[in-house]
């Protein structure tokens, strides 16, 4: 099955980003965080209680690091790496990053009921999300291959990785237009 070709309609892509993004309280909070960031659920679990690094973006601690762009984007280079699965950054709209950030208690729980909803409301696991993500960035070119793939945790030279964060307003600007070609605005961003 590893060869396997996944082929992704962008009608069946805005149909769930739709769905998602109707899902009420907190669980459409969590699956829309999921959707936005584009990262694996221990990924989530993980950037919850981190610590933010106070130096300068680029700093080589262990920490997370954020970037918030004039847009209310924000940037978080995240650095967790478990086996061959790989988080380098992420992308999530200020206001979200802030409200996840100030929730009093989230865990695997907290995930798997959102998941349980999502497969039945929207139809999708919650791990589909990542690849509705990775497909959102790509569509029309919006994101280069580089970027989306660092936003995925894969990048294919050692470069990548450092080039494709380097300009952070005019990444996030592509991200946003990403979501644009879904429906979601800046104002549902932001």
């Amino acid at each position: 099955m590893k060869d396997k070709i996944y082929l992704v309609s962008p009608n069946f892509i805005e149909e769930k980003v739709e769905k998602i993004f109707e899902m009420p309280g907190d669980i459409g909070f969590i699956a829309q965080f999921g959707l936005l960031s584009g990262l694996r659920e221990k990924e989530i679990i993980y950037i919850k209680e981190k610590v933010i690094c106070n130096n300068s973006y680029g700093c080589d601690c262990d920490s997370l690091h954020k970037v918030d762009c004039k847009n209310g984007l924000t940037i978080i280079a995240i650095g967790w790496t478990r086996g061959n699965k790989k988080a380098l950054a992420t992308i999530i709209p200020t206001k979200f990053w802030g409200k996840f950030r100030a929730l009093p208690k989230f865990d695997y729980n907290d995930i798997a009921a959102t998941h349980k909803i999502m497969k039945r409301d929207v139809g999708i696991a919650y791990i589909t999300m990542r690849k509705i993500h990775y497909n959102v960035m790509r569509f029309k070119d919006t994101l280069s291959v580089d970027e989306a793939e660092v936003l995925a945790g894969r990048f294919n030279s050692v470069s990548g990785r450092h080039y494709v964060l380097h300009d952070p307003e005019k990444l996030t600007e592509k991200y946003s237009n990403a979501w644009n070609n879904f429906g979601i605005n800046n104002n549902q961003l932001i």
